[in-house]
């Protein structure tokens, strides 16, 4: 038996792949193993899912730490980021404070997969506002601005 990616797949896995290629060596092309890979990803992310949607506690808290730590590599397809994302939503608002902490953590490295929403132009936003606070701001940070000394108080 030859290790790794070798091996015949369309044997291992009964046929999803494909057949061996043409030339009876068994090894998997490119395009075989992300189809592969992205079977295994479908799969994964459905195991996921209904352990999040699940009634019981302690596998609702182990599929999130798993997933915590493996968050830097699954899920990778959009699709999969966005159903997650969705059941994780609904976690934060648990009765369970422990898995309220759990799926917020996770929620903030799914929200870094997430497409970002396209800032608003000044056209869309209805033409240019003018912001007192910003205004404010930009006084108090100009050039002529006083030094900042710590050991003064304001007189209050």
């Amino acid at each position: 038996s030859r290790p790794g990616l070798s091996q015949n797949f369309s044997r291992v896995v009964g046929g999803v792949v494909g057949e061996e290629n043409g030339d009876g060596d068994g090894q998997v092309s490119f395009k075989e193993f992300e189809k592969l890979a992205s079977l295994w990803h479908k799969k994964l992310t459905t195991q996921f899912l209904a352990c999040l949607g699940g009634s019981d506690h302690s596998e609702v808290r182990n599929a999130l730490t798993l997933l915590t730590r493996i968050a830097d590599f699954f899920p990778t397809a959009k699709e999969h980021v966005e159903r997650l994302n969705d059941e994780v939503t609904k976690l934060k608002s648990s009765d369970m404070e422990d898995l309220k902490v759990l799926a917020t953590r996770y929620h903030a490295q799914l929200s870094l997969k997430l497409p970002k929403k396209p800032k608003k132009s000044k056209e869309e936003d209805g033409g240019e506002k003018k912001d007192a606070s910003n205004k404010e701001t930009s006084k108090k940070l100009s050039i002529g601005a006083a030094p900042f000394n710590p050991m003064e108080t304001d007189g209050g």
